[in-house]
């Protein structure tokens, strides 16, 4: 090779090493404080197998193996940056890949009532199997009574119109209170009252019971995805062309 030819190779190298960075990042963005050590990380390996291949460069060897090498180096470079890329919450990234691939071994099992007790892979199924179905909202009633938490789901069609499972779930009103009943057709239903009338309109909050020691939390999910790899499993989920409808 030319003198020229292993300095290119190992600024082309560099530039692609940083690009993994880029990509993981756009994967998975919620690093907080700790995304600190994530570009000085991809720098030095970077830097490291990029010198590698320089060196090796310089010696008689094929094109074809150098690139045969490179490709292995980036792919070493890649699972090194997921390794100790790290995240707020969701899991590790490679274990949040792990959910993704668990979620498609359940794609038939996942039904149109079952959004509150899905993981955040699952849920991506669920927006694409029933996006023709979908409200312009699903908010999720956790109710945690000693440390044993109930979910409800809530559809949201706007106007204040609701909609939910009366079998698992009621709801009334005064002027100031919102009356919660679980179960109203067993024969023990749980009922509780509490002074926050407005409390299935939270995006996110909620109200805790100290009379009670129950905590209720509203969560808001309006179907827009969060993190890059829901948005590229949504991506594969179109390509594979896995819809389907609930009869």
């Amino acid at each position: 090779m030319t003198k020229r030819i292993p300095l290119i190779i190992l600024i082309s190298y560099i530039i692609l090493g940083l690009i993994t960075e880029s990509i993981i990042f756009y994967l998975f963005p919620f690093t907080g404080l700790g995304g600190v050590i994530c570009l000085p990380s991809s720098i030095i390996l970077s830097i490291v197998f990029g010198w590698i291949l320089y060196k090796l460069t310089q010696r008689d060897i094929s094109k074809p193996f150098v690139l045969l090498i490179a490709l292995c180096f980036l792919t070493i470079q890649f699972y090194l940056e997921l390794k100790i890329h790290p995240q707020d919450f969701g899991g590790s990234p490679i274990s949040q890949i792990k959910d993704f691939n668990k979620a498609l071994t359940n794609y038939d099992k996942i039904k149109f009532g079952d959004f509150g007790s899905l993981t955040k892979s699952e849920k991506v199924i669920y927006y694409f199997k029933f996006k023709d179905k979908l409200p312009k909202s699903i908010s999720t009633l956790l109710i945690d009574r000693n440390n044993i938490t109930s979910a409800y789901d809530i559809s949201n069609y706007g106007n204040d119109s609701i909609s939910y499972d009366k079998n698992k779930i009621d709801f009334s009103y005064t002027d100031t209170t919102i009356r919660i009943i679980e179960n109203p057709n067993s024969g023990e239903p749980k009922k509780s009252e509490i002074p926050f009338r407005n409390l299935l309109k939270q995006k996110g909050g909620g109200y805790f019971d100290r009379d009670n020691s129950t905590f209720y939390n509203v969560n808001e999910n309006d179907f827009t995805f969060k993190t890059g790899i829901e948005s590229v499993f949504y991506s594969y989920l179109k390509m594979a062309k896995r819809a389907s409808r609930e009869r």
